[in-house]
């Protein structure tokens, strides 16, 4: 995989819908990409071209991105992020709106088991807390007591 140059990465501002480095004989794709259970737009998505990834953009807060791909024939473009599963399309039938479907992955048991040598670690590491506590505590002073005055008969 070729590393990309900047001018061939493009990014959307959340504040603005303008592109960065537009560069002649390239189309632009405008899309929303948004979770397909809840609708919500998904930020962070990975959009590239399968045959060319250092052509690529990533969507924004709002799930906005604009794909500049080079002129010609539909490409395959590819939806990658965690947590969802990958999509593709083609550039001539992409729509503005392009869902992700969550993806679910079932997890194996982990089974603990325990070690007869952690309860002596356990303890030590208690018994050090312990004495840095107790090594820190600021003792109380005790104010000497004031004598009583009596007064003698002359």
């Amino acid at each position: 995989m070729k590393n990309p140059s900047i001018n061939q990465l493009n990014y959307v501002d959340n504040d603005s819908t303008e592109t960065t480095n537009r560069r002649s004989g390239t189309d632009s794709h405008e899309m929303q990409i948004v979770d397909a259970n809840t609708g919500n737009p998904i930020a962070g998505v990975n959009v590239f071209l399968e045959n060319d990834p250092s052509t690529g953009a990533i969507s924004n807060a709002n799930g906005d991105v604009i794909l500049l791909t080079p002129q010609g024939a539909p490409q395959t473009v590819v939806f990658s992020h965690v947590g969802y599963k990958n999509s593709k399309g083609e550039t001539g039938s992409l729509g503005q709106m392009i869902s992700l479907q969550p993806a679910i992955t079932t997890l194996d048991p982990t089974i603990i088991t325990g070690d007869k040598n952690v309860i002596p670690v356990l303890i030590g590491v208690a018994g050090l807390f312990l004495f840095s506590f107790l090594a820190t505590k600021k003792k109380k002073v005790k104010k000497p007591k004031t004598p009583k005055t009596q007064t003698l008969p002359v």
